[in-house]
């Protein structure tokens, strides 16, 4: 969600997180990282904020043709840390993330990956296969995910079933409907509003499908809220348990 409908001079990116797993955790950096940060995870960041006021997410994406399925290579968390810690822009993350997908340097399973960095001129959603990263920019408005890829060049390469699709689809749908009724509401966008609707489980009346927002397995959030002036200094983190 970005300054126009936020109602100040602020940018927020915020991510559930659906784990079967309760090993959620907090991690800061460690001592000797190039830039300090702070991410959410299990096995690693899979949300994160560094110093310079960048923040990074990681959601898993559609199933697809070329699959990142090769273990040994850079995972998920591992892309994210690397980012956190090497870049200071949104433009860099993207850049990094190329640089790992042209090499060949991508793991995480069945399924593609969606990218999301923000930092306070603007925003990038990366949609990938093990071969192909699929960048789009937005610097306004708001733009939502779930697991479903909408960047028009990766049609071709998706091969998820429909259960799944109208899943994604489901809680895309409630999560922008959601936002525009705070809209509606309040005439903007704020943190503790967007935190609130993080949690919605039931869908709206009439609904044939009972997945919301969030669901049975969504046991964390982050969101982070950066500062357009003083990126550095007033961008914050919000983790919740």
């Amino acid at each position: 969600v970005f300054s126009d409908l936020t109602g100040k001079n602020t940018h927020i990116l915020h991510k559930n997180r659906d784990s079967i797993s309760r090993k959620i955790t907090v991690a800061i950096s460690p001592d000797n990282a190039p830039r300090k940060w702070v991410a959410l995870g299990n096995n690693g960041p899979n949300s994160g904020m560094n110093a310079s006021g960048l923040a990074a997410v990681m959601n898993s994406g559609e199933v697809c043709i070329d699959p990142p399925i090769v273990k040994g290579k850079k995972t998920t968390e591992g892309i994210i840390r690397a980012v956190l810690e090497s870049c200071d822009n949104a433009a860099q993350a993207v850049a990094a993330l190329k640089k790992f997908i042209a090499e060949g340097n991508y793991s995480h399973g069945k399924s593609g990956s969606i990218f999301l960095f923000m930092d306070q001129k603007e925003g990038y959603i990366c949609e990938i296969t093990s071969k192909v990263c699929s960048v789009q920019r937005y610097d306004s408005g708001y733009a939502v995910r779930a697991s479903n890829w909408r960047n028009p060049d990766m049609i071709k390469y998706i091969r998820s079933d429909i259960t799944r699709f109208f899943k994604a689809s489901a809680r895309e749908y409630s999560a922008f409907s959601g936002l525009n009724k705070i809209i509606d509401n309040c005439g903007k966008i704020t943190l503790p509003e967007i935190f609130n609707l993080s949690r919605t489980f039931q869908m709206p009346e009439k609904s044939p499908l009972k997945r919301a927002v969030c669901g049975d397995t969504t046991n964390s959030a982050a969101s982070f809220e950066i500062d357009k002036q003083y990126p550095d200094i007033l961008s914050s983190a919000y983790f919740a348990v």
